[in-house]
């Protein structure tokens, strides 16, 4: 009667061990293919770029220093790149280039 009870016992934790994975493997794909339909989505795309803190270069030459435009994959952009361009520009003491969310780059 108690060995019954235990060898029940041990079959549920084992039924129980493998729903848990399940789960967690089904959120794990659910999770991973809502972030793929969003790097495909126009979501993902630059929508606008702001430039703040400039005195001497128009925010355009800034944006074509950059290579930055409306339209770009936020997640494809190299902003360490970007900005290193954009710092060897003689007239230009700082650079800092981030992503704010849903869709907008802001250059300072």
């Amino acid at each position: 009667m108690l060995q019954d009870n235990v060898l029940a016992y041990r079959g549920r934790a084992k039924k129980n061990k493998v729903s848990r994975v399940f789960v967690v493997l089904l959120i794990s794909f659910i999770a991973l293919a809502l972030f793929a339909y969003y790097l495909a989505s126009p979501l993902a795309l630059v929508d606008k770029v702001e430039v703040t803190g400039n005195s001497y270069l128009q925010p355009a030459d800034i944006q074509q220093l950059v290579g930055l435009e409306p339209g770009m994959n936020m997640w494809r952009l190299h902003l360490g790149a970007s900005r290193d361009k954009l710092s060897a520009n003689p007239w230009v003491l700082e650079a800092r280039i981030q992503r704010r969310f849903p869709n907008k780059i802001q250059i300072s």
